[in-house]
Order: C-alpha cells, then structure tokens, then sequence
C-alpha cells in the first residue's frame, strides 16, 4: 500500500502543476501569451503553431466568466468523478476483492488515462489492459479475475453512457437521416 502511494507522488505532482496553470491561465491568459511571443527571437512557423494552439486552448476560458461558473464546472466535475469512483468501488465489492479506497481510486486513476489514449470506440482494448494490468501486476489478482474484473468495469461504465447518448441523440431536433445527407454534401465540397 506504501508503494502505490509513493509511485503516484510524481503523478499528483504533474496533476497539480497543472491545475496551478490552468489557474494562471484564468487570471493572466494575456500576459502569459504576450510573454510566451516576446520569449523568443527566432519565431519558426513550429513556434506561431505552439503559440496558436496554446491561445486556443486559453480561448476555452472565455466561457468562464466569473468565479461562481469555475465554481459549479469544479463541483460538477467532482460530482462526475465520485460517481466514475463509486462505479468502480461497486464492482469490485461485487466481485468480492477486498481493496482499500485507495486502491480503488488507483484503478479508476490508471484506467482514466488508458482511456485517454486514442483507441477503438469506446476505449474498448486500452481500457481493458489498464484494469487487467493493474488487477495483476500491482494488485496480484490472477488472470481470469483480472481479465473478468476489467469486461464488467468496462460495461458497467460504458454502457449506461452509450444509452445516454443514444436517447439524447433521438430525442433531440437532429436526425440520422440528417447527419447522414450532411456527410454527402460535405464530400461534394
């Protein structure tokens, strides 16, 4: 257990560096740009591409307008992640493995970033390895525990997901039919 905790020291490192810029990037998006293009002399098109998406990035917080939207888009995103915990602490009680909540949030952790690697629909493979590989190597569960566990983490996270999406997708103004003659016209230009 003192291993884990040590081996997500840098992780929680980078996590919070991040934010710490993201922060930054709220207050002082147009000093940190403006200091970003007086920082070099020899501006290369690599440099203005960097600089481009960078300002693009930093155009996201244009819909943060105020302290109280960061607050409910900080509450909702804690809200989300304790369900995505939840979900997994659920299925490991399910499958009776006696795991710690730490243990549980290094799962959900490692198979959030496997999911982040582009992939087959639906994270489908890279997910699966993360819980596997998690599940056997860190943990020493044997393989067919580890390979069920990650089938039924995955369903059980994808699939409430997909239906969703799909009565969202019928239940709002746009049409299959739609999307698909958009797909034509779009090939004709």
């Amino acid at each position: 257990d003192l291993e884990i905790k040590l081996s997500l020291l840098p992780l929680i490192f980078l996590l919070s560096l991040t934010t710490i810029l993201i922060v930054y990037l709220f207050f002082k998006k147009n000093t940190f740009f403006n200091k970003i293009l007086n920082f070099s002399k020899r501006k290369s098109e690599s440099f203005f591409r960097i600089t481009n998406m960078l300002r693009s990035f930093g155009k996201g917080f244009s819909s943060i307008s105020n302290f109280k939207v960061l607050f409910s888009i900080l509450m909702y995103t804690l809200l989300l992640w304790l369900l995505f915990f939840l979900t997994t602490y659920f299925v490991i009680k399910a499958f009776g493995f006696d795991l710690s909540l730490v243990e549980v949030g290094v799962i959900l952790l490692l198979t959030s970033i496997a999911m982040s690697i582009p992939a087959a629909p639906g994270a489908i493979g890279t997910h699966h390895f993360a819980a596997y590989y998690v599940m056997t190597n860190m943990f020493l569960f044997s393989d067919i525990e580890s390979q069920s566990f990650a089938i039924v983490l995955h369903a059980v996270s994808y699939i409430p997901l997909a239906f969703c999406g799909a009565l969202y997708f019928f239940s709002s103004s746009l049409k299959i039919f739609d999307v698909l003659n958009k797909e034509i016209v779009d090939d004709k230009v």
